[in-house]
């Protein structure tokens, strides 16, 4: 069995975005381990001039995004187990499925109300995470010790 905040921190009310796609926004969950970052897509948002796209997405069979993870996290017995399944079922997409180690920077920022969670590579290769409520995001700051 993991634990919240000692195995695992989590944000059901996240907003992720990465340099590949600049015009897209995608709204989701976040779980952090001490080794990866998972982005849990539930709708994508394009801003195009004219035209504003929206793509719901649906990653469980008969439940919702958060009900689903929710229970992927109960069922783990181990924090390896919930990476393991939380990189099948994102398909070990680089635009969700996160290495931490991988990245030259991690950093979690915070000004005003908006937190944001980085990892970055080079200036045109990183992905952010606005992290909310504010006591969520100083959730992951303690997990992360940052």
């Amino acid at each position: 069995m993991v634990n919240k905040n000692i195995d695992f921190v989590i944000c059901e009310n996240a907003g992720f975005m990465n340099a590949k796609a600049p015009t897209s926004i995608t709204k989701g969950i976040c779980v952090g381990t001490k080794t990866f970052l998972f982005y849990i897509p539930t709708q994508t948002i394009g801003f195009f001039p004219m035209l504003q796209t929206f793509k719901n997405h649906h990653l469980f069979e008969g439940v919702s995004v958060l009900e689903g993870t929710m229970k992927l996290i109960t069922n783990s017995e181990s924090v390896e187990q919930l990476e393991e399944s939380l990189t099948e079922l994102l398909e070990n997409n680089e635009r969700y499925v996160h290495n931490i180690a991988s990245f030259n920077t991690f950093v979690i920022s915070g000004l005003f109300i908006k937190n944001n969670l980085r990892l970055i590579r080079s200036r045109f290769d990183f992905y952010s995470c606005v992290l909310a409520p504010k006591s969520i995001a100083q959730e992951f700051r303690t997990f992360y010790g940052k």
